[in-house]
């Protein structure tokens, strides 16, 4: 049998502006729901996943952000051959300060003096690569939930090479893990407004509709696609191609 694949996945956000678009990406904390800390939408849904395969958030000290860690069952078709892994490994990896922000209270962390923001989130990404896949990086194991005001809102879209395109969180991301190219990067859209500047935008308040929406339904819909890239991968291990390559699908 073949080892089990291991994948990151990290929700990108801004621990100092709570329940914002910007901040939403890792809301979903494995706590009860009244005891949810303010987070991003990228954040949001790490927490949901986080939630829904009972893998509970702790400090890593090496990585210096909470990980969430264990595997996940994979659909085996029959066509598939003896030895093909059934379950993959998978690390979910959200920012240390968002839990911090719960415990010290919001208005400390908005202090400038707190420097862990979005545009520094490709060094912990890459250490999180480095422990848990191996020192020889494979940029295919890495998956990105970030903020995108590209789109409409309460949908996805996903790329896999290509620049930032002004997001500062994947050019952090690019910049530590030295390439552009190959890994997984999913924008939960927010969409933006035509009547004001999008740090404005951005810094607002995520309405209740979306907020549920990445809680529940965004939450398996992000999980489906990040599914079918892992088995995607799996098909072209089992074909004895280089693991990774891919189109770029945006």
């Amino acid at each position: 049998m073949q080892k089990a694949p291991c994948y990151v996945i990290a929700g990108l956000g801004n621990y100092n502006y709570p329940l914002t678009r910007h901040r939403c990406v890792q809301i979903f904390i494995y706590m009860p729901e009244s005891s949810y800390a303010p987070c991003s939408v990228g954040q949001l849904v790490l927490s949901g996943l986080s939630q829904k395969f009972g893998f509970p958030l702790k400090e890593d000290k090496y990585v210096q952000d909470w990980v969430g860690k264990g595997s996940v069952s994979l659909p085996i078709g029959r066509d598939d051959p003896e030895g093909t892994p059934t379950r993959a490994k998978i690390v979910l990896l959200k920012s240390l300060m968002s839990q911090l922000c719960k415990l010290l209270s919001v208005a400390w962390c908005q202090h400038d003096h707190i420097g862990l923001l979005m545009n520094q989130s490709g060094g912990s990404v890459k250490k999180a690569m480095t422990k848990y896949t191996g020192r020889h990086l494979n940029h295919s194991q890495l998956i990105v939930l970030y903020d995108s005001i590209r789109h409409p809102v309460m949908n996805c879209s996903v790329k896999y090479q290509g620049f930032a395109k002004g997001h500062s969180g994947v050019r952090s991301c690019i910049n530590y893990m030295g390439s552009m190219d190959n890994f997984m990067r999913m924008g939960l859209n927010i969409g933006k407004s035509e009547s004001r500047n999008t740090a404005e935008y951005l810094l607002e308040q995520l309405p209740p509709d979306e907020e549920s929406f990445w809680k529940g339904e965004g939450t398996e819909v992000v999980w489906d696609i990040i599914l079918r890239r892992i088995l995607e991968l799996q098909s072209q291990m089992k074909d004895n191609n280089p693991l990774g390559k891919s189109e770029d699908r945006g």
